[in-house]
């Protein structure tokens, strides 16, 4: 089937620009860049999702307010952290997180759509479009939910030296 054909270089697509997603962003370090970087922090609005790395660990929380030399967010309760403590404040978007992997899910289960075709000794143009979209919406189903509590789309808005 013409669908097939069309499909793999799609999926083939999908999976080059994810791997050419970087795991982590890398910035520039410029002599003032943790000041300007806190500045950034505190303009924040209030309630934005944060993930605070620090000595202790990670912790992700509601941005609720920076000082001089002290942050503040809500998770549970209220958290107060001293600066000096603080390695990394990120922000995430759950939202766009959750949207790339369930795309990401739909092009595997696409693919395993015409592996498991392939394997049974199918030549591709047997399957009917129904089974490509069945792969793709569960492929979706299951990465959706990755995403949205992986977060991996963030951006650095504080980085100690």
């Amino acid at each position: 089937m013409k669908l097939a054909a069309q499909i793999v270089p799609a999926v083939a697509l999908v999976a080059s620009l994810l791997v050419s997603i970087p795991a982590k962003t890398q910035q520039t370090s410029l002599p003032d860049a943790p000041a300007a970087q806190w500045k950034t922090l505190q303009a924040l609005p209030i309630g934005t999702p944060i993930v605070v790395r620090s000595g202790n660990g990670r912790v992700s929380c509601k941005f609720k307010s920076a000082a001089a030399e002290s942050l503040s967010c809500m998770n549970s309760g209220q958290l107060d952290l001293q600066r000096s403590s603080i390695l990394k404040v990120e922000t995430y978007n759950r939202t766009a997180s959750a949207a790339l992997l369930a795309v990401a899910g739909a092009a595997f289960g696409i693919a395993m759509v015409q592996v498991g075709n392939h394997v049974i000794g199918g030549k591709g143009d047997d399957v009917k479009p129904a089974v490509y979209a069945g792969g793709a919406g569960m492929g979706a189903f299951i990465f959706y939910p990755i995403g949205y509590f992986t977060h991996p789309i963030h951006h650095t808005i504080y980085k100690a030296r």
